[in-house]
């Protein structure tokens, strides 16, 4: 018994990991599409599959930009949308901050 939750432990670090790897992805997508003009950049998923949502942190100078990082994440890849283990294109919340 023991073994067999040891077992799931490892496979759930795994889906971690993969999720986390994608959220880097995104974060990365951003910083290329807005010439890396949001400061802070983080990428996170919040929610579960039928109701999930990501949400964008961090702080730009101007509107225009925190259109374009949203814009960066608008239609996610399928191969993408599996390593944040999702079925569907997720809501995204814009909380980038201009200052």
């Amino acid at each position: 018994m023991f073994k067999e939750r040891e077992i799931k432990m490892k496979i759930s670090a795994g889906n971690n990991t993969t999720r986390e790897s994608a959220l880097l992805k995104l974060q990365d997508k951003i910083r290329q599409k807005t010439d890396r003009r949001v400061r802070d950049i983080k990428v996170n998923l919040e929610g579960t599959n039928g109701d999930s949502a990501l949400i964008l942190l961090g702080k730009t100078n101007a509107f225009y930009i925190k259109q374009l990082a949203q814009h960066a994440v608008k239609d996610l890849p399928e191969d993408v949308l599996k390593e944040l283990d999702l079925s569907h294109q997720p809501k995204i919340t814009n909380q980038i901050e201009v200052t």
